[in-house]
């Protein structure tokens, strides 16, 4: 039997094995938002940050400052009921929030979800005596050998498959999401995931985007 980490933390049991997975929390951050958030086709995902993130932090021309609220609505109401875009709302134009939106919301209002939380937070490695640890870089490797231990024919698993609608991230992809962040939110999303990055020794810099 195998345990997920998640909330409330698994319970220790010598008839299961706890395991967790980890990835660059840069590239896990950018994945969760070109599927998750971007899009502005998940409605959970759109009305925790989504709705949010475009009305608080979307730049509007001086005339339309004041519209803002009602605009937002309108904006809402074309997400909501899939209607097509009003090319004079700028809050249409994209659906979704951009990243700089988005990780405004992350970093000033802490908005957080499961996805785009620290593995320190989430998963809590310090407090939680795991078996195994999955890394996103030796996945295939890694899960053969949970596969193994869990007493499973490896013969009959079919290997390691990305389900996101965006296709994967790739480290070229997250960097470009990146290069479009100002110094204090590199500097802030390095701060929120400094633990991950030392705990499992993911390198963190950030002058290359700076």
């Amino acid at each position: 039997m195998v345990q997920f980490a998640t909330y409330p933390f698994p319970i220790k049991d010598q008839n299961v094995i706890n395991f967790m997975s980890i990835r660059h929390p840069y590239e896990r951050l950018v994945s969760a938002f070109r599927d998750k958030v971007e899009p502005a086709n998940k409605m959970q995902f759109y009305n925790k940050i989504g709705s949010f993130a475009k009305r608080n932090y979307r730049i509007l021309p001086n005339d339309l400052e004041n519209e803002r609220e009602e605009l937002s609505r309108l904006s809402d109401m074309v997400v909501h009921q899939k209607l097509p875009s009003d090319p004079n709302n700028p809050l249409d134009n994209p659906r979704g929030p951009t990243f700089v939106e988005f990780i405004k919301a992350v970093l000033i209002d802490g908005v957080m979800d499961q996805h785009w939380q620290s593995m320190e937070r989430y998963c809590a490695p310090c407090a939680m005596d795991y078996d195994v640890v999955v890394d996103f870089r030796t996945i295939t490797r890694d899960n053969l050998y949970v596969i193994k231990e869990m007493g499973m024919d490896i013969e009959k698993w079919g290997g390691h498959s990305n389900p996101t609608r965006s296709g994967g991230t790739k480290e070229e992809q997250w960097k470009g999401y990146f290069k479009q962040l100002d110094e204090w939110m590199l500097e802030g999303i390095q701060s929120f995931y400094a633990v991950d990055c030392e705990l499992f020794e993911f390198d963190c810099g950030i002058q290359e985007f700076l």
